[in-house]
């Protein structure tokens, strides 16, 4: 029996891809709270902003989840110059297997948390003023699409690009989180 018998494929692309837009999306919910009225009730902003902390803490904890990720995919066997292409095999011993399905089940575990947290925040801000004189974060917006796209898009992108486009997504969101919860006056 050959190697590539042995292997298995999870198809690590379709975690990779949920995990930037779900990220991505979230950036966006957060720029409503960033331009919310400061004179918001502060039972309001005292419910937002622990969500916002317990938003926070899940995407440390799913830059952690991508990180094991990284690692496991850095030692699979992926063929085509390791492109990043859905259809494309990643082929894993069984023990790289095991660690891919923890990380990747902690990591769908977290964003359910971060979509369910997300709702909320958007049902809270929803019934927030919306001053205009506040400008929008448009540009880290654009950037957090234009590089969830060329995941879906890129063809010439690497596993280790698409991991790097990952965690660029995630850190700007995790930025984004915590700039909004640092400048939220109780």
């Amino acid at each position: 029996m050959s190697t590539n018998e042995r292997r298995v494929d999870p198809d690590p692309f379709g975690v990779i891809v949920a995990i930037a837009t779900i990220v991505a999306g979230v950036a966006s919910g957060l720029d409503l709270y960033r331009r919310a009225n400061p004179d918001t009730a502060f039972k309001v902003r005292r419910r937002i902003r622990d969500r916002l902390e317990r938003l926070t803490d899940l995407l440390r904890y799913l830059a952690a989840d991508v990180e094991v990720i990284r690692d496991v995919l850095a030692s699979a066997d992926v063929p085509g110059n390791r492109r990043f292409r859905f259809g494309v095999g990643v082929f894993m011993t069984p023990g790289q297997v095991d660690r891919y399905d923890e990380a990747t089940d902690d990591a769908l575990d977290r964003l359910r948390r971060v979509l369910r947290i997300t709702h909320s925040l958007e049902k809270e801000i929803s019934q927030v003023e919306q001053p205009d004189s506040v400008p929008r974060i448009s540009d880290i917006l654009e950037g957090l699409r234009t590089t969830t796209r060329r995941l879906l898009v890129d063809e010439d992108l690497t596993v280790d690009e698409a991991l790097d486009n990952l965690e660029t997504v995630l850190q700007t969101a995790l930025n984004v989180a915590q700039e909004v919860a640092r400048t939220t006056e109780l």
